[in-house]
């Protein structure tokens, strides 16, 4: 039975090696990560992106979820940059034209600790308003999510993290906020996507508990590992997240999607022999975790 499991490739000026290194070592599923919005600001965006299918298809590869840009998480969710917007707008097109049936997206928390509010959104160290965070996430990702109804895909509204030593919170750690989004937007443009690593930092030894809570809301993740102290994106298993535990939550829910690795890798662009053997290692330990969960 093929594994379902996926590795999360950075579009930079790495991309296509990286595609080609995932197919040599064994995947078959990708997803693409467009963390910074470059990609979409020029008019030959769409090119661009049949460039990334035609090399998907040339190797077997399938992407089956992107990544959108974000926004620095200290921008509070009032704050309205158009270049990003359009972007993010875009970013749903190529997700559909590459056959993703998920974009990733960070949603934004809402801030206010300083007088007068800065001009370009920005806090350093801004109190969280969760209800304002709320409301300010449904009027942002409503149009993503008419988009993605048109389009044939889906948002992904991802958990994030509650980082050791911050004070500010982001939105979606809450998962009580991280549910409403979901629910209240329509069902047929919006799922969760679980982060297992920002889970861990939010929640501890209790992140599998609090993913049992979510049920069907989960239909994408982002897979790797920490050790409760920062957000390293660790490979899975390398790492001190309980992994037993974290796929009995995610396969008691009936989850049937993917395993998407959302890895750090960049440091070893200079070092094939190293790049390679971490991308095997990446997918053969993705592959225990799925079998952990399918039993």
């Amino acid at each position: 039975m093929e594994k379902k499991v996926a590795l999360q490739i950075q579009h930079d000026d790495q991309w296509e090696r990286v595609l080609e290194i995932s197919a040599e070592s064994g995947f078959r599923y990708i997803s693409m990560g467009f963390g910074s919005s470059k990609c979409f600001h020029g008019e030959d965006w769409a090119e661009e992106t049949e460039k990334i299918r035609k090399k998907l298809d040339a190797l077997g590869l399938r992407c089956v979820m992107t990544h959108a840009p974000y926004y620095d998480l200290r921008i509070s969710a009032d704050f309205v940059d158009d270049v990003m917007e359009t972007a993010l707008l875009r970013c749903v097109k190529a997700t559909a034209m590459l056959g993703g049936k998920i974009m990733a997206i960070h949603p934004r928390g809402y801030y206010r600790d300083e007088n007068p509010v800065p001009e370009n959104g920005f806090y350093g160290n801004g109190k969280e308003i969760p209800e304002e965070s709320y409301v300010y996430n449904m009027k942002n990702l409503r149009p993503l999510v008419e988009e993605a109804i048109r389009c044939g895909c889906r948002i992904g509204v991802e958990n994030l993290p509650v980082f050791p030593g911050w004070a500010m919170t982001f939105c979606s750690h809450d998962p009580d906020i991280h549910k409403r989004l979901i629910d209240d937007l329509d069902p047929a443009g919006v799922c969760g996507v679980w982060d297992f690593g920002h889970a861990a930092l939010t929640h501890g030894k209790a992140s599998a508990a609090v993913l049992s809570t979510f049920g069907n809301r989960i239909c994408g993740t982002h897979v790797h590992d920490n050790d409760y102290t920062g957000d390293h994106h660790w490979t899975p298993l390398t790492g001190t997240i309980d992994w037993t535990a974290e796929m009995a939550a995610l396969g008691g829910n009936g989850y049937e999607g993917y395993l998407t690795m959302e890895l750090v890798y960049e440091h070893l662009y200079k070092d094939d022999a190293a790049l390679r053997a971490f991308v095997r290692t990446a997918y053969e330990n993705c592959c225990r975790l799925e079998d952990m969960m399918r039993r």
